[in-house]
């Protein structure tokens, strides 16, 4: 696979390089698509990146499109604005887990075509990532087909999210944006966590330690989605919000907090092990405004929060909904980080050996 140079810094043609994506001199030829004009293929958009639905032509002697379908993540950015998916890939590379998506090898790629069988032509200061297409899409949308799932079903699925975020955290890996789209479910009911854009190595910054902790100090510091963010995220963000609204001028005066990472992860899981189960969010946001959240912060009183949630009451006086469905709910929960439960407690949890 060839690419034109375009201002490219030295270590982005030396990471295409690396890819069998040769470098040459700018050409202003027109013969291919751009990938970003073969709109009918995209799926998925974000605030960073597109991703598409394609074939793959692999360098395998026959030259002939593979049958598989593939899913081609690529940067709405150039390497100078962000460099997300670089980082994304250089991470994936380095882990090993039947859980976590794996990027496929770019060395024998010769093109990437659309489902018309045009050829689409990513441009070269645009990075991009190829992975596996899961017909099956996420567990999002297969929630929403669903309506929600059973117990036995959602331990399933939940039991093999587990066994991917330890994995990372024991290697000090944070995700940082846990989310139902965010899994993928292939045919044989494998899942498989996708989305590392925003995911952290805390061995590699100074700011955080192998425990979880991190510091927090901007805007920019706070990832994750609405109604998975924890409650300690979201006061880290009103303090900085404070800080500039009322004039904080130096580095000095800026809030830095220290959030443990880790358990932010955790948090978010227990949101999605409750929509599964349940079929619709636990809260709006994490907290004490809200007013299913606000039960959490009542220590002792926390199964308020099952009498004052409407669809978990209703599964809850049907019998559907376990004692120990609830207690790690609550665990996982919990506004108070240092009561919150661990990757290693939740795999011991009874609710996880039923």
């Amino acid at each position: 696979m060839e690419t034109h140079k375009q201002e490219l810094a030295p270590k982005e043609v030396a990471w295409l390089e690396r890819f069998g994506i040769h470098v040459q001199a700018e050409d202003t030829s027109t013969e291919m698509s751009d990938i970003d004009t073969v709109d009918e293929v995209c799926f998925k958009k974000s605030t960073t990146s597109k991703v598409y639905l394609a074939n793959v032509l692999e360098n395998s002697g026959c030259q002939t499109l593979s049958a598989k379908k593939y899913a081609v993540k690529v940067s709405l950015f150039p390497y100078s604005k962000v460099d997300t998916i670089l980082k994304e890939i250089e991470l994936l590379q380095s882990l090993d887990h039947k859980n976590i998506i794996k990027p496929i090898p770019l060395e024998h790629i010769v093109k990437i075509t659309s489902k018309s069988e045009a050829e689409l032509r990513i441009k070269p200061e645009n990075a991009f990532m190829i992975t596996d297409f899961e017909e099956k899409g996420d567990l999002h949308m297969a929630l929403m087909a669903q309506g929600r799932f059973t117990e036995s079903d959602a331990r399933h699925y939940f039991r093999q999210a587990v066994s991917a975020l330890k994995y990372l955290h024991d290697r000090d890996i944070v995700h940082r944006d846990i989310k139902l789209p965010n899994v993928l479910l292939s045919d044989d009911e494998t899942v498989k966590l996708i989305d590392f854009g925003h995911s952290v190595d805390l061995n590699s910054g100074t700011l955080s330690n192998h425990e979880g902790e991190s510091e927090i100090s901007s805007i920019s510091d706070i990832k994750g989605t609405q109604g998975y963010v924890p409650p300690e995220m979201l006061d880290a963000r009103a303090k900085i919000m404070e800080f500039h609204e009322f004039g904080g001028m130096t580095d000095c005066d800026r809030p830095k907090i220290r959030i443990n990472l880790k358990l932010a992860d955790i948090f978010s899981l227990g949101v999605l092990l409750f929509e599964m189960v349940v079929g619709i969010p636990p809260f709006v946001n994490a907290n004490c405004r809200d007013s299913c959240y606000r039960s959490f912060y009542f220590k002792r009183k926390e199964d308020r929060f099952w009498r004052v949630h409407s669809q978990a009451k209703e599964l809850d006086e049907q019998g559907q909904i376990s004692e120990e469905f609830k207690n790690l709910i609550q665990r996982m929960l919990t506004p108070f980080p240092k009561d919150r439960i661990t990757i290693d407690e939740i795999e011991q949890h009874d609710w996880l050996k039923a």
